[in-house]
């Protein structure tokens, strides 16, 4: 074991320092390249060999790069190539949903463009996505699309990619016959175009299958196997996952001393390459091994860490206990410096003791008065402001009552009256089809607006960040179907700005007429969302270049869509402005002090 581990190690040196010569390569043929579609394909390839060694820093940022020369270019592939990268950026990091939209918007560009392969691949990635999130239906139904393109236009290398994923739907749904059937037709493609990679994965993946087929012999030869074709091309995510099927093995056979070997070896590997979905994993199944060993001590402190993965808890304590000494180095440095001015004063009092005896005491009155009237003027602030946020809690409940009894009470009632009516016209033999129909409308009304009260009431979403990933899903959920591609400009120092719940909601629910007065009348193709904050002050623009609408047409101008926002925007005390004429699409403009 030690001797295959060290064998490992060396063959990582020799792959690093190979990874090291191409990135220098790389980087000297872009010293001497021009601005052209070739410089963002070579920023690009650079981005992806710093991702493969664990730089995500380096990655991101020539990634970057590659973005900007492609968008100033209008290098169309370019842009979808670079959503492809950033999507495995965002995978990696457990923002699925993130990823996915890149992954989408990779698809509608290539299909504006009418390229095949990159529809394929967009189609793959979003279907591994699937498969990572256990939606096995989306999964095999993206998965076989691509398949049906890469077959189509005869690209049999990448071909191996859908089938190997299909093959990981079959597994998740312990169907191994056919997983395995998908995994021998990859190692078929991987080996006819030496695409080592995916070798590593189907060996991989079929030691899981004789893993949880039980014959465990079978299944280390593979992990063997894949151990020493992924070390000797520093595939080290792939040598993670192997080392945690070992871990599950070991496991199964009651040997909990190396299966915790192992899973340590994982989680170590998995924290080096920053893959935290899989370091969340690993923390949990630490705790359920230390939980079989009765060592119930470090299971909780496991099971905390995987919890703290989760939520970046540990983030937040770690700036706690920051703020928290600075607090005590303050009040350390406050007190010497007292002492300090004592001495003095005492030094002071053996010259002219008599006279400084006389200063001192009125000085003590008059400390002590000083201290009488700020202690009970600090008890008075306490007091009230303790008034004052019991005073907004309470406010803060009323809105939240009328809320649910203005947005929620009226939509149930309509539930009830419509159960009747199809209660009756049931018993009568009528046709209670459209009743239905308008119950489950209501009802999923009902239900997107609970989502919208809770999720403006969860302290969780308190941030900028949040109500940017709210919005994006938005957008996503409806013009994507439409084919109405979107860009989100915001900067990262707005991301970590806080809003408050009203503000939250308000917010969000002007935004949402908006997308849907876009989707239903607009006929856009772009839509383009930007958002800065300057002096403590939100400014939200919402542009389409769509048909437009004449401002002058009082109909149209003071519709109920624009009404609800404008009633909004009032109740966060909010500037809002429409500009829009016939054909010059519309732009909306909400400015409110956060």
């Amino acid at each position: 074991m030690r001797l295959a581990f060290a064998i490992i190690l060396f063959l990582f040196s020799v792959s690093v320092k190979s990874q090291d010569k191409i990135i220098d390569s790389l980087l000297n043929v872009l010293s001497i390249s021009k601005d052209d579609t070739t410089g963002s394909k070579i920023l690009l390839e650079i981005a992806r060999k710093y991702y493969e060694t664990t730089d995500y820093k380096n990655s991101e940022f020539y990634l970057g790069q590659s973005y900007l020369l492609a968008k100033r270019l209008n290098y169309q592939e370019g842009i979808i190539d670079y959503y492809f990268v950033d999507g495995r950026l965002l995978k990696n990091n457990g923002k699925y949903f993130e990823a996915k939209l890149q992954y989408e918007q990779a698809l509608a560009l290539s299909e504006k463009i009418n390229d095949s392969g990159r529809i394929a691949s967009s189609y793959n990635h979003i279907g591994n996505l699937y498969v990572t999130i256990h939606e096995n239906k989306l999964a095999f139904e993206n998965l076989q699309k691509s398949a049906n393109i890469f077959k189509a236009i005869k690209d049999y290398k990448k071909l191996a990619y859908p089938l190997s994923n299909i093959g990981k739907v079959y597994m998740d749904m312990e169907q191994y016959d056919s997983a395995m059937y998908y995994y021998n037709q990859t190692i078929e493609l991987a080996k006819r175009y030496s695409d080592n990679y995916e070798l590593a994965q189907s060996y991989k993946r079929i030691a899981s299958i004789y893993a949880a087929l039980g014959n465990y012999a079978t299944a280390f030869r593979f992990c063997d196997t894949t151990l020493r074709l992924s070390a000797l091309h520093q595939y080290r995510y792939i040598i993670a996952d192997v080392y945690e099927i070992q871990a599950k093995i070991f496991l199964e056979k009651k040997d909990y001393k190396n299966s915790k070997i192992n899973l340590k070896k994982s989680l170590d590997m998995y924290q080096d390459l920053k893959v935290k979905p899989s370091i969340r994993y690993s923390y949990l199944q630490l705790s359920k091994l230390d939980s079989l060993e009765g060592n119930y001590k470090d299971a909780y402190h496991h099971f905390k860490l995987y919890h703290a993965y989760n939520d970046s808890v540990v983030d937040i304590e770690y700036r706690i206990n920051i703020e928290k000494n600075q607090m005590q180095y303050d009040f350390v440095k406050k007190e010497a410096v007292t002492k300090a001015e004592q001495d003095k004063k005492q030094a002071l009092a053996s010259a002219e003791i008599q006279k400084q005896k006389i200063i001192r005491n009125f000085s003590l009155a008059g400390i002590f008065v000083v201290l009488l009237i700020g202690g009970y003027g600090f008890y008075r602030y306490r007091k009230n402001k303790e008034i004052e946020n019991q005073q907004l809690l309470l406010n803060e409940r009323l809105r939240i009552s009328r809320e649910l009894h203005d947005d929620m009470g009226s939509t149930l009632s309509s539930i009830s009256v419509y159960s009747e009516v199809a209660k009756n016209r049931a018993a009568k033999n009528g046709n209670e089809t459209e009743v239905l129909q308008k119950i489950g409308a209501a009802s999923r009304e009902l239900i997107e607006k609970m989502s919208d009260i809770v999720w403006s009431l969860n302290p969780n979403n308190e941030n900028f960040e949040q109500l940017k990933n709210r919005m994006m899903a938005f957008a996503a959920m409806m013009l994507t179907p439409k084919g109405i591609l979107f860009e989100f400009d915001i900067d990262n120092e707005e991301k970590s700005t806080t809003i408050a719940p009203v503000h939250r909601k308000n917010i969000f629910l002007i935004y949402k007429e908006a997308i849907n007065n876009i989707v239903k009348y607009s006929e856009a193709s772009t839509v383009q969302v930007i958002a800065k904050v300057k002096e403590n002050k939100l400014c939200l623009e919402i542009l389409d270049n769509g048909i437009g609408f004449d401002t002058d047409n009082v109909v149209a101008y003071n519709g109920n869509g624009l009404k609800n926002m404008k009633a909004r925007a009032e109740e966060i005390k909010a500037r809002f402005y429409v500009t829009s004429s016939l054909n010059e699409g519309v732009k909306i403009e909400l400015t409110v002090s956060i």
